[in-house]
């Protein structure tokens, strides 16, 4: 279930390939506190294919050390509503106190999981998604740029994400919409095979 390097270094990783039940959850937090006793966290890999956003919200504030992140994909709505009073004071703790700089995410089903961990991880300052469904990479652009507008958001400064067969003519294409919506000044953007990274000052 809990796989760790228990290297004392910064590369230490914690990597979670499920999880236990929510009558169980107590005795998974002392695991990872025995954990700790070891050796600070500073990467966390979560194998699982969909993390609901409560549990996530725990696992961090048990980690205060974490660096990056990487999730499968992002669930707002657990159905065994075990999202808890203590869900929304554990929401500002998190957005207080963690370090995530960088954040991994497989794919995301909707621009809200993506506000979520922007909101759940205020000083990440690079965000790679690997599959964008349901929208179009302009509109996604558009709506990060403009949460981050909203937000005063000064961490956030690179962005990669996957086009399928993207070619030079997919970053013409941003390019103009970026600059005729005005949404960043200062900017590159560039293509490695099908990743693209768009980075600004």
């Amino acid at each position: 279930m809990i796989n760790s390097s228990v290297q004392l270094s910064k590369s230490s990783r914690l990597i979670l390939s499920i999880f236990p039940p929510d009558e169980s959850l107590d005795l998974f937090m002392i695991l990872i506190n025995h954990i700790l006793a070891v050796a600070q966290i500073y990467h966390l890999d979560i194998l699982k294919r969909k993390v609901f956003i409560n549990i996530l919200i725990k696992i961090i504030n048990r980690l205060p050390e974490l660096n990056s992140l990487k999730l499968h994909s992002l669930s707002l709505y657990d159905p065994s509503n075990s999202y808890d009073e203590e869900g929304d004071d554990s929401f500002c703790s998190t957005e207080n106190t963690n370090k995530i700089a960088k954040v991994y995410l497989e794919e995301i089903n909707d621009i809200k999981d993506v506000y979520s961990i922007m909101a759940l991880c205020p000083y990440m300052t690079y965000l790679k998604v690997n599959r964008i469904n349901n929208m179009n990479i302009k509109s996604y652009l558009r709506n990060i740029f403009k949460k981050i507008k909203h937000d005063g958001n000064e961490h956030l400064r690179l962005l990669c994400f996957r086009v399928v067969a993207a070619d030079d003519n997919i970053i013409i294409q941003l390019e103009k919409m970026i600059n005729s919506k005005k949404l960043i000044f200062d900017y590159t953007i560039k293509r490695v095979c099908d990743n693209i990274y768009l980075q600004w000052k």
